[in-house]
């Protein structure tokens, strides 16, 4: 299982990072307080923030497959992907026409 979160790290990881960086240029242009210790902080907080998720998932995960058995997580995260996935759908930017 670990092997492919990391393939999943590996493939998403610098989309999750370039995003990162376009929203805090962004906004960092919008409030007029840019540069690289802005960008540098988030960076610093979207690694730990991501880092302690991860680490509480894993422990959740593990409690609940010791208790439940392994279908559960798994059914667990298929229903959350899912409600994840119909959210995306009904999210008024992702309806959006590009460019408007």
């Amino acid at each position: 299982m670990g092997a492919f979160e990391g393939c999943d790290l590996d493939g998403n990881g610098g989309l999750r990072l370039v995003l990162c960086a376009d929203r805090t240029r962004a906004e960092s242009s919008r409030l007029g307080n840019g540069g690289p210790s802005v960008r540098g902080r988030a960076f610093g907080i979207f690694d730990f923030t991501t880092s302690v998720t991860t680490l509480l998932a894993s422990l959740i995960t593990g409690e609940i497959w010791k208790h439940y058995g392994a279908p559960l997580p798994f059914a667990l995260s298929a229903g959350l992907a899912l409600v994840c996935a119909l959210l995306l759908l009904a999210s008024p930017k992702f309806r959006a026409a590009p460019g408007s």
